[in-house]
């Protein structure tokens, strides 16, 4: 972004409200995991927020009802992200196609 004179602006955004907790990136697109705030107490944050830096706007938040507390872009598949909880659940999701691809779930188990 630039301001009228030539110089570099800068443009920021406050995805959670109690905290970011995890950050990555893939492309033209962010995806962060925080804390909330409820009733003055930081909870963990139930979306992963996604911004696109192209114009520099927040996206539709992807759900994770088991609080997210991990965050990663696949290696392999730069449109998918993993997101896991503390409690073991890992889900894969397509971000490029979260309505029509099914998305994959994992539940690890300690033996």
């Amino acid at each position: 972004m630039r301001r009228d004179d030539g110089v570099a602006g800068e443009h920021s955004v406050k995805a959670h409200l109690g905290g970011v907790q995890g950050v990555d990136a893939a492309g033209n697109f962010v995806y962060s995991i925080g804390w909330s705030l409820r009733q003055s107490h930081p909870v963990t944050d139930q979306f992963v927020k996604v911004h696109d830096l192209r114009m520099f706007r927040p996206l539709t938040p992807i759900p994770f009802l088991a609080g997210p507390a991990f965050i990663n872009v696949h290696p392999r598949r730069s449109s998918s992200l993993i997101v896991a909880s503390t409690g073991g659940l890992v889900n894969v999701i397509d971000v490029l196609n979260q309505g029509t691809a099914a998305p994959e779930f994992y539940q690890v188990c300690i033996v």
